[in-house]
């Protein structure tokens, strides 16, 4: 039996040695650095990790936030792994308003580079409400349960959206023309991705760059890169928390 979504959320708060949890409904915003302990993500060049690249953005991102008023929580604080399903259910067991896992991206030739920003797929969210609506006790509450995880793609996507766009127009202010750093738009995106399939509130994965490209990776490892990108980072969360979508989800998607 799995234990309950608090019961997980407070273990592993715990077992990475974070600050006492909040409340629940107390935090409104969930951050998630990618990989973390034995699982170290995409290798950059020389000694750069991702699992420590998206640790500090996570902790720039966290600062950056609560500066304006916005109370945060990491789902994890130092170089610890936690399993990547638990991490959404830590969110869920929260409440916040939105949940963000911060990646960098590699590629076999080394020549990619770019900002992608993830949410689920619709595949994915046709699969959860249908199994949301067969365990309805009737069928007007299937029918809510479709609608509660439409609801909830549309305002990922929208959180999506206002990440990808205030990261790429921060681009100007993030380049380094001498190094010849410049953002790159890959998009935002639907995929299956584990951290995001249990994540009952607005979720959304962003990779933002290639840590082994020899430009860019440069600029994601420098402390002036990831103090670009933690103030860009930020700028999209707090976008989407100033909308409806991050108080009450509508019931409309976009084809």
């Amino acid at each position: 039996m799995y234990p309950t979504r608090l019961a997980l959320g407070l273990l592993c708060i715990g077992a990475v040695a974070q600050a006492a949890p909040q409340s629940r409904g107390a935090v409104a915003v969930v951050l998630d650095p990618g990989h973390g302990g034995s699982n170290t993500g995409s290798p950059g060049r020389g000694e750069v990790l991702e699992k420590r690249v998206t640790l500090a953005l996570a902790r720039a991102v966290r600062r950056r936030l609560e500066a304006a008023g916005v109370a945060v929580q990491l789902t994890r604080g130092s170089d610890a792994y936690v399993p990547i399903r638990a991490r959404a259910r830590l969110a869920n067991a929260l409440a916040p308003r939105c949940f963000v896992s911060i990646h960098t991206n590699a590629s076999n030739d080394h020549a990619r580079r770019g900002i992608e920003t993830y949410f689920l797929s619709r595949q994915a969210v046709d699969i959860r409400a249908r199994r949301a609506a067969g365990k309805a006790a009737d069928d007007a509450l299937g029918v809510l349960a479709d609608l509660q995880a439409l609801s909830l793609a549309r305002a990922s996507m929208r959180l999506a959206e206002a990440v990808q766009r205030n990261l790429l127009a921060g681009g100007a202010s993030m380049a380094d023309r001498a190094g010849g750093y410049f953002a790159v738009d890959r998009g935002v995106r639907q995929a299956a991705h584990d951290v995001l399939a249990d994540a009952e509130i607005p979720a959304v994965l962003v990779e933002v760059g290639f840590l082994d490209h020899p430009i860019e990776g440069r600029f994601l490892a420098s402390p002036e890169g990831q103090a670009a990108i933690a103030d860009r980072l930020a700028a999209g969360i707090l976008l989407f928390l100033s909308g409806s979508d991050a108080r009450e989800p509508l019931l409309v998607t976009r084809r």
